[in-house]
């Protein structure tokens, strides 16, 4: 595992002026003709000039292959696979909007011709000063001069300006990368046909109809401390958005300058739909918390630490989510409307609003609207004790700002934090170290290798690494206090563990990917197995079929010699894991599936009656010697694990011969003969093993 190397080929690089990709320039010819075109890549885009006709591609990571990092063009509908080593020849691929895209190889050779190469694989972009601007997310703009009271806003009619804080869509902005350091800011509320458009110098930025050709809709974000001053590629750095000094504070293209007014703040939604949070509010103070109760009644609670207490927000639309308590699970949702302003806890509902909450900042905190009974009303509590929630009209009131705490998911806990890797029996650090944040992105250290970063989830016993880039890692493993021990998913060990470091501080991992979306999806079903145990050996087997979903459902089996019982299993399908990751700084977006394997779900214990004593009838002549009864008593076989899945057939198993191929007789579940004393040859009617 410690020698996988995580191919990140292409980075940004962060210089003055904001963010600037390395940028190399190619030949691309087809050997023994003249045609001849000309490529420029950088990390965002890729483009090919082709007889003087320019055609642009978009980074799009997520029809990254091995070797190979992916750029796409919706308008042309292509896909373009770029050798990452730079040589070579490109795939092409078209988009037809059913399924994933087919590849074809090019015929032309890629030539590299000059500019600066992309930073070796594994290295990980350094943080821009003044904090990432990351082109996933939604931002409020204020500047020194006006401070967090006033936000650059965009009304229906594209006029822009520095208006009261409070509607969220109208105050949003989003970065999207249009270029090497540029971007286009386009507002929540219009959408993206919509971009903010500079005009000459003095005059006030509007609103216009998205122009991809426009360099008056290309902004730069020169960051100024931990602030940011907006420059528009039209105007040039000589001129930068500022705020007029006399109500109403108009926005306008000024001089550059170090005035207050072009120190502009971008402050961010910060809510992780993985994350668990307690919620207090300012009226209360942080001795109650918004709880739920089995009845989904909800109540401001002493604060504890409590499951009831713990809420996560699943982003349900744009700018929207669905409110869920970990104690009731995602099955619940937090729900107000005007038949009951009191907030209750609700089947979730997919399809209805009064479930959906816009999540509004003010300052620090954060005011929450219900969108069935719009910003007119936010959550509050009750006045009076015992302070329940309640949903009151909005107000500048402590009892609608609310405190949003993050908390660690103790399912996490066990490989959240900082480890090292050692080697089973010397104890001897193999030099590794793994660093695994609460939203499970990791990084791994390595002398004399590259860094290696990516996601990691715990499913049962299995460990799954996700690295960045498309390549996995799977394993079986146990957690102790402090330690994981790990195994193939065979079984076998792989003769390393992990220990927990003391005393060095957990280093936050920076640009890793960070989870948006996560869904499990069940493979086809399979239909249970109908198997013929078969007992080729010369004395009876009992057979033992425990099921390991719940051991006390398992079936006990009587097989006399040369004499098969059918059993009916059934089977699981596996599942597939789809989640979809962005990288902040970068903008990339990742859509990573992982198969998870069919889960065991049976063993057969096998025992072999074997003879003690024979008890003839010597008595008389008409006895002749014949045998009146045989004493035996079980002796243990072997344990046979029944495969899982698709490799469980219908068909004739020899039971006898499976188990004494496992040689391990001493791993037979123990069992009580006096319980198989009604067990006839067609095995125990009661289990639902059928």
């Amino acid at each position: 595992m410690f020698q996988r190397l995580l191919a990140l080929s292409v980075m940004l690089l962060i210089a003055d002026g904001g963010f600037v990709a390395a940028q190399e320039r190619f030949e691309l010819a087809v050997p023994g003709s003249a045609t001849r075109s000309a490529a420029e890549l950088t990390a965002s885009t890729l483009t090919i000039t082709n007889q003087g006709k320019a055609s642009a591609y978009s980074r799009d990571a997520k029809y990254d292959a091995p070797g190979f990092v992916a750029y796409s063009s919706t308008t042309l509908r292509q896909v373009i696979r770029w050798p990452s080593k730079g040589s070579g020849t490109m795939q092409i691929g078209t988009l037809t909007g059913f399924g994933a895209p087919l590849f074809r190889p090019s015929q032309m050779q890629i030539t590299r011709v000059g500019g600066t190469p992309p930073p070796p694989p594994g290295t990980v972009p350094p943080l821009p000063p003044g904090g990432p601007v990351d082109v996933n997310r939604s931002y409020r703009l204020t500047n020194g001069h006006l401070g967090p009271g006033r936000s650059l806003a965009s009304d229906p009619a594209g006029i822009t300006g520095m208006n009261l804080t409070g509607d969220i869509d109208a105050h949003s902005w989003q970065s999207v990368a249009a270029g090497p350091g540029t971007y286009r800011l386009i507002n929540v509320a219009l959408g993206d046909k919509f971009s903010l458009t500079s005009g000459a110098m003095g005059s006030q930025p509007k609103m216009q109809l998205t122009d991809l050709t426009s360099k008056a809709q290309l902004w730069r974000l020169t960051p100024q401390g931990t602030a940011f001053q907006l420059t528009n590629e039209a105007l040039g750095p000589g001129a930068a958005l500022d705020t007029d000094s006399a109500a109403p504070n108009t926005p306008f293209m000024a001089a550059s300058s170090n005035a207050t007014g072009q120190s502009w703040t971008l402050t961010k939604l910060e809510i992780e739909p993985t994350s668990r949070y307690r919620l207090t509010n300012e009226f209360l103070k942080a001795g109650r918390s918004l709880g739920a109760h089995a009845s989904g009644a909800t109540e401001m609670a002493a604060t504890g630490q409590l499951d009831s207490q713990l809420w996560q927000f699943v982003l349900a639309g744009p700018q929207t989510y669905r409110i869920t308590n970990v104690a009731l699970g995602d099955k619940f949702s937090l729900a107000a409307s005007t038949a009951n302003p009191l907030p209750t806890m609700k089947p979730t509902d997919v399809t209805s609003n009064t479930q959906l909450w816009r999540i509004v900042s003010e300052g620090i905190t954060f005011r929450l609207i219900n969108e069935s009974l719009g910003p007119g009303f936010s959550l509050d509590n009750d006045g009076a004790a015992p302070n329940d929630p309640v949903m009151a009209p909005t107000d500048k009131l402590t009892g609608q700002f609310w405190t949003l705490t993050e908390l660690p998911d103790p399912t996490r806990g066990g490989i959240v934090g900082s480890w090292e890797s050692l080697q089973v029996g010397t104890n001897q650090p193999q030099g590794a170290r793994i660093d695994i944040q609460n939203d499970l992105s990791f990084r791994i250290t390595e002398p004399g290798n590259p860094d290696r970063v990516g996601t990691v989830q715990l499913v049962g016993d299995r460990l799954i690494f996700s690295y960045f880039g498309g390549t996995t890692d799977q394993f079986r493993v146990t957690l102790v206090p402090n330690r994981v021990d790990f195994q193939t998913m065979s079984g076998i060990p792989t003769g390393y563990y992990w220990q927990r470091t003391t005393g060095r501080p957990f280093t936050p991992v920076p640009a890793l990917p960070r989870l948006v979306s996560r869904e499990v999806i069940p493979n086809p079903p399979l239909e249970p197995a109908t198997v013929a145990l078969q007992n080729t050996h010369s004395n009876e087997l009992w057979v033992l079929v425990t099921d390991l979903r719940d051991p006390k459902q398992s079936m006990r089996v009587k097989i006399p010699p040369d004499v098969s019982t059918n059993v009916i299993l059934d089977r699981d399908a596996g599942a597939r894991v789809i989640e979809t990751w962005r990288i902040p700084l970068t903008g990339i977006e990742e859509v990573r599936e992982v198969d998870v394997p069919p889960a065991l779900l049976y063993d057969m214990s096998v025992y072999e009656i074997a003879v003690l004593s024979v008890v003839r009838d010597r008595t008389t002549n008409r006895g002749g010697g014949r045998i009146n009864n045989v004493i035996g008593a079980p002796k243990s076989v072997g344990l046979y694990p029944v495969p899982p899945g698709n490799h469980l057939l219908d068909g004739t198993l020899d039971i006898y011969a499976a188990a004494k191929r496992e040689e391990n007789t001493g791993a037979v579940r123990r069992i009580d003969p006096k319980k198989w004393e009604d067990v006839g040859p067609k095995g125990d009617s009661a289990s639902p093993v059928r």
